[in-house]
């Protein structure tokens, strides 16, 4: 869906980039909540979490340019 509207010539580029972010993100976001899960328990780890997917979602909604 994200290469739908670029050019045939940088579609891998695009591709790249994109699967390189979700890669970052899931990296980081285990990381992150690792460390939150081990020094305040598994309720601030699931709150931090829904807080991130609920920001995701608001994001997505009212994003600029819609």
């Amino acid at each position: 869906m994200g290469v739908r509207d670029e050019p045939y010539a940088v579609r891998g580029k695009v591709t790249g980039t994109f699967t390189g972010g979700i890669d970052s993100g899931v990296f980081c976001g285990a990381l992150l909540l690792g460390v939150i899960g081990e020094r305040a328990g598994f309720t601030a780890l699931f709150i931090c979490a829904g807080i991130m997917v609920l920001s995701g979602f608001y994001l997505f909604r009212f994003k600029p340019g819609r």
